[in-house]
């Protein structure tokens, strides 16, 4: 394999610290002289990642998040076999999991997400799913993904209109209509621990809905309605509590009707949580967190559209290079 210089991005707010990431890195079957280590530190993450892509002189581009566990020592080597084969490849990816150290709230959060229930195509993200095939932006997470510097760096890098969220998805539609292809592999996971809370958990698929909904807005051909169906569920709960307090009889079962057949789907679903975890706690924890997932990214629609309308100020914060070596 022709020797390839490699670099690893990394953002950071002011206040953090990337550790486990380095920590993967030095473990890596690799030379180091290789590798070059770039922790962007800001409150940005579109521009921080944009600032360490000029700044970067590897040939493959890798974007980690600052708490990423890479267990296979060959990762590097991995990738770069297949960007070798084809140059029309552009990118790789494969799964986050939840590694097994995590707590059973935590084991939950990534049921959900490895869910198609809650999270539809998006759960190959979360869970290794199907063959190694080229895939789009509902396959690949940008804390486990490798972007040729050559592509992105001719696309203009990501687009800063997207403060934390659904960056990677417009960059890939670009890449896609360039005309260069990108690879999900199942087996070219990472790991990544879950929210450790239920209100940080709520406050992250918020930020999703409302990164989504912000999409839609800017880049309007991007729409999928199948994204509001949740900001649906928001309006239909809570229009519960009214229609039982003022309706009774047919009118309120007929109303109540799609509520049942949302808890049976949950529970079926649940029942894949379980085959997947083997856990009852966990297959549990995820049942009850369906509504909370759902209504959360309903809010965060809400909240898209009123930020897209009346912004308010972002607070200015320089963006720091911080080349580390591996």
């Amino acid at each position: 394999m022709t020797p390839t210089k490699i670099s690893f991005i990394i953002p950071i707010p002011p206040e953090g610290e990337c550790d486990l990431s380095l920590a993967s890195i030095r473990r890596q079957n690799y030379d180091p002289g290789l590798i070059e280590v770039l922790v962007t530190v800001g409150r940005h993450r579109s521009i921080q990642r944009n600032e360490a892509i000029a700044a970067a002189s590897g040939e493959i581009l890798f974007f980690l998040d600052n708490d990423v566990i890479i267990k296979d020592p060959e990762y590097i080597h991995k990738h770069l076999s297949l960007y070798q084969a084809d140059p029309l490849l552009a990118s790789i990816g494969g799964p986050s999991l939840t590694p097994e150290s995590d707590t059973a709230l935590q084991h939950a959060f990534g049921q959900i997400f490895a869910s198609s229930f809650a999270t539809q195509s998006i759960r190959a993200r979360y869970w290794p799913v199907g063959e190694k095939r080229q895939a789009g932006e509902k396959e690949l997470i940008l804390c486990n993904q490798s972007i040729r510097a050559s592509v992105v760096k001719a696309l203009g890098g990501f687009n800063s209109h997207f403060h934390s969220g659904n960056e990677e998805n417009e960059l890939i539609n670009r890449i896609q209509k360039a005309g260069y292809y990108l690879l999900y592999d199942p087996q070219m996971s990472v790991e990544r621990s879950q929210r450790k809370s239920l209100r940080a958990f709520a406050i992250q698929i918020a930020k999703y809905g409302k990164s989504r909904i912000e999409h839609f807005l800017i880049k309007p051909d991007s729409f999928e309605p199948k994204f509001l169906v949740p900001l649906a569920f928001l309006f239909y709960l809570g229009l519960i509590p009214p229609v039982l307090l003022f309706t009774s009889g047919l009118l309120q079962s007929f109303f109540l009707a799609p509520f049942f057949l949302y808890s049976l789907l949950a529970l079926f679903s649940a029942g894949g949580a379980f085959l997947r975890s083997r856990k009852l706690l966990v297959a549990f924890l995820t049942f009850c967190l369906y509504p909370i997932h759902h209504a959360s990214y309903g809010l965060g629609n809400l909240i898209g559209l009123y930020r897209f309308y009346f912004p308010g100020k972002d607070r200015e914060i320089p963006v720091e290079i911080r080349k580390i070596r591996p």
